[in-house]
């Protein structure tokens, strides 16, 4: 589905990726972690065009997109959850949710009566200015946005970070449901306990480069990887 090699990406004359390799399957759920700082969402800005990388190849679906204009990527099937929502502030929650959406033929893929079934919280807010919203109904509208998309890969950067216990809890929900429906995810969060539990695989990433890689139940085991580059 995705395939990251020498990956490389500077802010300025501020090198921040190095080299970074990683790849996600076809509906499979890959975490990226590490501690703040070390390049996560660079990485995924670089994936969706909106920071340019200096090297290195982005494959999706064996197409290579590095080079194109987020837009483009968008329209390939890449759906973002972006760090701090940015929802539409002066749109309804509706039309933030029609605003992106991509309209599938026959009878599979994601519809407004659909992801409001996934978040019910919000078909009592249709008529709100998305600034109006609460952070989790902000956060929920941000992930039904992007399913509108009907994408085949969905990117999550922080998708609970400074949520509700409540809240939390529901978007994991929500994101095992997605796993169960084969939907390919890539997420960056910092809730080790919940990723380990839905993620297939892991990449930890130092520096602005990949340093350990494998499977929940590796990374459960390795208690001197989580120390030394998650600080845990």
């Amino acid at each position: 589905m995705l395939s990251i090699n020498g990956l490389e990406t500077s802010y300025g004359t501020s090198q921040i990726l190095f080299g970074m390799e990683f790849s996600v399957g076809k509906s499979e759920v890959v975490s990226l972690l590490g501690r703040n700082g070390m390049g996560k969402t660079t990485t995924i800005n670089s994936i969706m065009g909106i920071v340019p990388s200096m090297a290195g190849t982005v494959n999706f679906k064996e197409r290579s997109i590095r080079g194109l204009p987020s837009y483009t990527v968008a329209q390939l099937g890449i759906g973002l959850v972006p760090e701090g929502r940015q929802i539409f502030p002066n749109l309804s929650v509706r039309e933030n949710l029609i605003a992106t959406q991509v309209h599938c033929t026959g009878e599979k893929g994601w519809t407004v009566d659909g992801v409001l079934e996934m978040f019910p919280e919000l078909v009592g807010r249709l008529s709100v200015m998305g600034n109006l919203l609460s952070g989790g109904e902000q956060q929920m509208l941000a992930i039904a946005r992007a399913l509108l998309m009907n994408p085949s890969l969905l990117i999550l950067d922080e998708a609970t970070e400074g949520l509700a216990p409540l809240i939390r809890t529901k978007i994991w929900n929500c994101l095992s449901r997605l796993k169960a429906m084969g939907q390919s995810i890539l997420i960056v969060d910092k809730n080790l306990k919940d990723l380990m539990r839905i993620a297939d695989r892991h990449y930890i990433i130092e520096k602005g480069s990949i340093v350990w890689s494998g499977t929940s139940g590796d990374l459960q085991g390795n208690r001197q990887q989580l120390d030394r580059y998650l600080g845990i």
